[in-house]
């Protein structure tokens, strides 16, 4: 009866030991697949941080190309065909887009339209820009 009461005390704490060990298992291959998927991610990471290292160096090269540099016959075209395109929409709307552009192109815009359209456009645009404009306009008159 001793002997049985050790044998069974023996055989609990193995199973608990056997139990442990089974558990021990589970978690290193919780872990192992955990480090699996951390590595792949590192590895799509790499990728990713290559095809950025690539697309900035393309984008330097861009940069680094130089502009056309526009003629000034070609920029007072340009200019005059836009004053074409403003001078057959209403004045209101005209003065609404021009007031969102930059000063001295409105005015360059405003130079190669007729006076009274342009002195229509001026009356619907917002004071403060069209006093700006029209110095610009006194400028390159």
């Amino acid at each position: 009866m001793e002997l049985q009461k050790v044998l069974d005390t023996l055989r609990m704490s193995l199973d608990q030991q056997i139990n442990e060990l089974y558990s021990i298992k589970n978690e290193i291959e919780n872990l192992l697949e955990a480090k699996k998927t951390a590595e792949h991610r590192i590895e799509k990471l790499k990728e990713e941080i290559e095809a950025l290292k690539k697309r900035i160096e393309e984008l330097k090269k861009k940069k680094e190309k130089p502009v056309k540099k526009v003629s000034k016959e070609e920029e007072l075209e340009k200019f005059a065909r836009l004053a074409e395109y403003y001078s057959t929409m209403r004045a209101s709307k005209a003065a609404k887009i021009f007031d969102t552009m930059p000063s001295q192109d409105v005015a360059k815009i405003l130079l190669n339209m007729e006076p009274e359209v342009a002195s229509k456009i001026l009356g619907y645009m917002d004071p403060k820009k069209a006093a700006e404009v029209s110095g610009y306009m006194k400028e390159y008159q």
